[in-house]
This record gives C-alpha cells, structure tokens and sequence, in this order.
C-alpha cells in the first residue's frame, strides 16, 4: 500500500479565485509546480521559502506553505511538513477546497508518522466535497484504511462506498494496492 496523500492543489470552490489570488502569484505557483514535478524538489521549496510573505494575500500564503509542506513531505521530513500544514489552516478558511486539502495532507502525514488516532481525527475534519477528483480517491483511501487500522466499524463501509464510486473499472483497484 502507497499512500500518496500529498499532492497538487486545485482551487475549486464557489468563490472567484481572483479574489483569493493574483495573477502573478499564480503564474509564480505553476512555475514552481512545474520544478517539483520535473524533480527539481530543492529548487522549489527554494523558489517558495524565498517569496516575499508580507506581500502574499492570506490565501496566497496558505498555499505557499501548504506547497512547502508537501516537499517536506516527499522528503520524508514529517515534523516540518506537519508544521508547515497547521501554519496553512491558520489562513486558508476563505478557500474551502485549499482547506480540504491541507487537512487530508495533514493527515496523510500523521498517517505516515504511525500517528493513526490523529491521523483520523485531522482527516474528520477536511471536506473531502470540496476536493478534485483525484484528491478526493485519496481521502477515501486514507479514510478507509483508518478506520480499518483503528477498528471504526461504523466508518469502514461508507468509506469503502466512497473509494469504490470514484472507479470505473476493477482494475483501478489494483493501482491502489
């Protein structure tokens, strides 16, 4: 079993993203998104760490250190990606999708960690409604397995109806093993 938990980010949600964010700093974001897909991981979390903080817009500087904490996070460095993710809530109320998505990478991370109680806790409180397609696979995974891991009964089967209802094909279920 891979947990891959921590990924990219899509601004999906009922608010005009331009509110929440500049042109430049989007066009700044896919830039470095594209080093770290191109395993420019250093790079990356250089470009990120070196933006200037006062002239980010609250939301701007959730996905900055949201970003942050997901190449931390790649690089197995779980304390810092963990501090990075709750320094992201603290700001990231405005994009309900940004939000959901730092909770299900906080959790992936307690996950990994071997943290399992917080991990489901953390993982409770996302809204995996306002995640992408791919993200919200992800969040079902992860919440199935908990609830498996820590004997939720209640929760394993509307996880697994959740999980099972993004596939469209038995073998996308090997993918995930």
């Amino acid at each position: 079993f891979a947990l891959t938990g921590c990924g990219g980010i899509s601004i999906l949600n009922s608010q005009d993203p331009k509110d929440l964010y500049s042109d430049q700093f989007l066009q700044t974001i896919g830039g470095i998104k594209e080093k770290y897909r191109q395993g420019q991981t250093l790079e990356a979390l250089q470009a990120l760490q070196a933006m200037k903080l006062e002239t980010l817009l609250p939301s701007e500087r959730s996905l900055r250190l949201n970003l942050i904490g997901v190449i931390h996070f790649s690089r197995d460095e779980f304390d810092s990606a963990v501090q990075n993710f709750e320094n992201a809530l603290a700001t990231s109320r405005l994009d309900h999708s940004l939000t959901a998505q730092i909770y299900l990478n906080l959790s992936s991370t307690y996950y990994r960690m071997g943290d399992l109680e917080r991990a489901y806790s953390t993982l409770d409180q996302g809204d995996f409604m306002k995640l992408s397609g791919e993200e919200a696979k992800k969040y079902h995974l992860l919440n199935l397995k908990l609830s498996q891991e820590l004997n939720r009964d209640e929760k394993v089967l509307p996880s697994l109806f959740h999980y099972l209802g993004q596939k469209k094909k038995l073998s996308e279920l090997k993918s995930d093993t």
